[in-house]
C-alpha cells in the first residue's frame, strides 16, 4: 500500500541519462566524477592554448611596435629614405638595410600614416609597447605555472553557470533544481579536492 503511494510522488521518479563522452578521441561511458575530470582536463588544454595564442599575438605586436619606435627615433632619416626610394619595394629594402629592421617592421613603417608622427601618437605607441610588454610578462608567468582547476577563471565558471541556468526549463522537471549558488558550491567543492 505504501509502495503505491510512494510511487505516485516525485520521490519515486527516476531519470535516465546517457553519460557518453568523447575522451582521447574515443566514446566512453563515464560517471559523474570522470565527466568532471574530463571537463577539467579539457579546460586545462583550452587555457593553455589560449595563453599560447595570446602570447604569440602580443609578441608579434611588440615586434612591430619596436620597429615603429626605431622609426620615430630616426624620423627625419626615415622620411628622407622613403622620399629618395623609387618604389615601395626599394623603400622597404632601404629601411631594412639602414636601420636593421625586419621586413615586417619596415612594412609597418611604410603603412604608417603621417598623422601618427605627432608627439601625442608617439606617446600612445610607447604606452602601448609598455602595456604589451607587461602583458607578455604575465602570459609567460602563466605558462610557467602548472595549470589546475584554480586557474580556470571566474568568467569561465560564470559562463558555465549562465548556460546551465538557461538550459534549466521550469516546464520540464529535473532531478534537482539547480540555482546559481548550487553551481558555485559544486565548483568550490571540486576546487578543494
Amino acid at each position: 500500500m505504501y509502495y503505491k503511494q510512494y510511487g505516485n510522488t516525485d520521490m519515486m521518479v527516476s531519470y535516465n541519462y546517457n553519460m557518453v563522452a568523447i575522451v582521447n578521441h574515443r566514446p566512453v561511458v563515464l560517471g559523474i566524477m570522470q565527466i568532471l575530470d574530463a571537463y577539467i582536463a579539457h579546460q586545462k588544454e583550452v587555457i593553455t592554448r589560449r595563453t599560447k595564442f595570446d602570447l604569440d599575438v602580443a609578441e608579434k605586436r611588440v615586434h612591430i611596435l619596436e620597429g615603429l619606435k626605431i622609426a620615430l627615433d630616426n624620423i627625419d632619416e626615415v622620411v628622407e629614405t622613403i622620399k629618395k626610394s623609387r618604389d615601395n619595394l626599394d623603400a622597404l629594402n632601404q629601411l631594412v638595410e639602414k636601420f636593421g629592421l625586419t621586413e615586417i617592421q619596415a612594412k609597418a613603417i611604410l603603412d604608417m600614416q603621417l598623422r601618427r608622427l605627432t608627439g601625442l601618437e608617439r606617446d600612445k605607441i610607447m604606452e602601448e609597447l609598455r602595456q604589451i610588454l607587461i602583458t607578455i610578462e604575465d602570459l609567460k608567468h602563466m605558462m610557467n605555472i602548472p595549470v589546475g582547476l584554480d586557474v580556470i577563471e571566474d568568467k569561465d565558471v560564470n559562463q558555465i553557470i549562465k548556460w546551465a541556468m538557461k538550459e534549466a526549463n521550469p516546464l520540464y522537471p529535473t532531478p534537482v533544481t539547480w540555482k546559481k549558488k548550487d553551481f558555485q558550491k559544486l565548483i568550490a567543492t571540486i576546487r578543494q579536492k
